[in-house]
């Protein structure tokens, strides 16, 4: 089963937990290229990455939260950065309290 938490970031259910994945586009490459000299199609395609295998919800809604504030923030000082913290973890439990 899949829980989307954002439209970037999904819990995967597993047998004891949870893996947290981000939805990615990728570049497709020419083929009998990589690496370095790896050419672009400029195709995309939708791929998946893990970010924690088998984490709780509360980890990985955590996790979430400091994403999307790299994504976000550059560089700030420690106040701000707390500030920005909990506006995203009261983003998360709005959306997850609307359910109850």
């Amino acid at each position: 089963m899949e829980i989307k938490l954002t439209e970037k970031y999904s819990l995967v259910s597993q047998e004891h937990g949870y893996d947290l994945v981000e939805k990615v586009t990728r570049h497709k490459i020419k083929e009998g290229t990589r690496g370095k000299n790896a050419e672009k199609t400029g195709e995309t395609y939708e791929a998946v990455n893990t970010i924690a295998y088998n984490v709780t919800i509360e980890y990985a809604i955590e996790k979430v939260c400091h994403l999307n504030l790299h994504d976000k923030l550059k560089e700030v000082d420690l106040k701000q950065f707390i500030v920005e913290l909990k506006k995203e973890r009261e983003e998360l439990s709005k959306l997850i309290n609307s359910v109850n």
